[in-house]
């Protein structure tokens, strides 16, 4: 069954449950979330039962919303704000629609001030120049595509943009259309792919000048300089991995045809795709030899138990500054600013970022606001793999 088909399931059979809803979906990548928004857009009505499109519609936004940064609160299906994105003092009211005829800037407007809210931020699939003007003339309502809002969630979650970054696209100075910022900083989404390579084949360019005067970093000791996240968002990195290695097993794709199953399955851009397959060759799960695609023993294991300690093992073993890292936060916990200064390889946090989202999936390190520290889990992790003995 489709993914579209079984939101008709639901909607059909008036199984609508927020919880089912919002648990079924928040299993799914990005890609797959864009495509149910289109979905329920094409069958949104006033009536029942298609004025259920529009409730899974608010439930799909605020999940993204989640995924890049914000803490949700969801909102009532039939009055008030359809969500609350909040972020340290920021404090965003969402209204979410599926077609621009049913949407009221005054309402969103109003809705900003009843809350105290930040900002309020309008999420549907188009706009019209009246919506513009009434944006334009309350000053505290800000529109938003859902197409806009994807590629900012895949920005997000390639670590082309943090959190405090989406905060400030999302309440701007200038404008109160958005696509025109996301747009721009779409068209960077390679970039971090193309340093991953720069530092892979000349480490030296990316150090820093010497007037900065940081810390010489660690030898990488024959270890891959770069990481790449997965799909999805880290929460979904172990989940996507596996499907990965999955798919290697079952059909024996070629490079070109796993970058097609990732735009397919996954809603991931050929980029996207191309440094994540690259990624998991790296973490030492997959081999690639020209054009073929195979599974090494590491892959294999893997594949056979879902062992997670598999997965922190090979990144320890094969990525730079993995192992590093934790035995830096074993003396205590550490801002992002700390560890980048301690890795002292990168003028960006892009490779920093990764490599705490890699081990936030594996359960080993958590992140409250913008430090990090080992959980008790992950201590036991590491005294199971003898990380600190060796």
């Amino acid at each position: 069954m489709s993914l579209e088909d079984a939101v008709k399931f639901m909607i059909e059979n008036a199984d609508i449950s927020p919880i089912k809803i919002r648990k079924f979906v928040r299993g799914r990548g990005t890609g797959e979330i864009k495509s149910l928004l289109v979905f329920c857009q094409q069958n949104a009505g006033r009536e029942p039962p298609k004025r259920n499109y529009g409730y899974i519609h608010q439930d799909l936004v605020n999940i993204l919303g989640e995924r890049l940064g914000f803490e949700i609160t969801f909102g009532d299906y039939r009055e008030g704000p359809d969500g609350f994105w909040n972020f340290k003092e920021v404090r965003l009211v969402v209204e979410s629609k599926t077609s621009k005829h049913w949407l009221t800037v005054k309402q969103a407007s109003d809705y900003v001030r009843e809350n105290d809210a930040s900002s309020g931020l309008i999420i549907c699939p188009e706009f019209d120049e009246d919506h513009l003007k009434a944006a334009e003339s309350y000053g505290n309502v800000r529109l938003l595509t859902t197409d806009g809002l994807c590629k900012l969630v895949e920005l997000h979650e390639a670590g082309v943009l943090s959190t405090q970054q989406v905060v400030s696209i999302l309440v701007p100075q200038e404008t109160v259309l958005l696509d025109y910022f996301i747009d721009i900083i779409y068209k960077i989404r390679t970039k971090p792919e193309k340093e991953a390579e720069e530092v892979e084949e000349h480490p030296i360019v990316q150090l820093e000048p010497r007037r900065t005067r940081r810390r010489r970093p660690p030898p990488s000791n024959g270890r891959h300089l770069s990481l790449w996240p997965l799909p999805g968002g880290w929460k979904q990195f172990v989940p996507t991995l596996i499907k990965m290695l999955e798919v290697v097993k079952s059909e024996s794709p070629t490079f070109d045809e796993m970058k097609k199953w990732g735009l397919r399955e996954l809603g991931a851009s050929d980029a996207y795709m191309t440094g994540s397959i690259r990624n998991v060759s790296y973490m030492g799960f997959l081999k690639i030899k020209g054009e073929v695609i195979t599974l090494t023993e590491e892959g294999q294991e893997l594949l056979e138990t879902k062992n997670k300690d598999i997965i922190l093992r090979s990144l320890i073993k094969n990525i730079w500054g993995v192992k590093e890292m934790l035995l830096w936060l074993r003396e205590g916990a550490l801002s992002m600013d700390e560890l980048s200064k301690r890795f002292g390889r990168w003028q960006r946090m892009n490779q920093v970022t990764h490599r705490v989202d890699w081990l936030r999936a594996l359960g080993v390190i958590s992140k409250t606001g913008n430090r990090c520290a080992l959980t008790r889990e992950g201590i036991a992790i590491l005294e199971r793999l003898g990380v600190y003995r060796s």
